[in-house]
C-alpha cells in the first residue's frame, strides 16, 4: 500500500534554516527514463544519490552508458552550456558535448531549445 512506511521514506524536501523551501529541484520519471533538474550543480548529485538509492530498493539497474548529462548555468547575466561532473554509482555520467543535443523520450533537446535536429531526422 503506498501510505506504508516502505514507502514513505522516499523523496525529500530540502529547507532552507527558516524553513522555506529552497531551490526546485526536480526528478522526472516516465516509464524507464528519468531526468533530474535543479539550479544547482550540487543538488543533482544529491538526488541522483538517492534516485540510485531508490533504484538499489527497487531492483533496479541503472545502466550509466545508456545516461547523458546537460549542463546550462549563468555566467553574469547570459546562460552557457557546461559539461558538469555528475556520477552514479562513482562512475561518471557521459556529458553531453558542447553545442550538441541529447534525446529524451524521443525528443531532441540542444543549448538553444531548437528543432532543427528533430527536423532534420525526420
Amino acid at each position: 500500500h503506498i501510505n506504508s512506511e516502505k514507502y514513505a521514506q522516499l523523496g525529500f524536501c530540502k529547507l532552507n534554516k527558516t524553513g522555506i523551501p529552497c531551490n526546485p529541484i526536480h526528478w522526472f520519471q516516465f516509464a524507464d527514463d528519468a531526468a533530474v533538474i535543479s539550479s544547482q550543480e550540487n543538488e543533482n548529485q544529491i538526488l541522483l544519490n538517492r534516485f540510485t538509492v531508490w533504484c538499489q530498493w527497487d531492483n533496479m539497474i541503472i545502466h550509466v552508458d545508456k545516461c547523458s548529462s546537460f549542463g546550462i548555468k549563468k555566467r553574469s547575466s547570459t546562460s552557457i552550456q557546461y559539461q558538469h561532473k555528475l556520477f552514479v554509482n562513482n562512475q561518471l555520467i557521459p556529458r553531453i558535448d558542447l553545442g550538441e543535443s541529447f534525446r529524451y523520450l524521443g525528443r531532441c533537446f540542444d543549448f538553444n531549445m531548437s528543432e532543427e535536429r528533430h527536423k532534420s531526422e525526420l
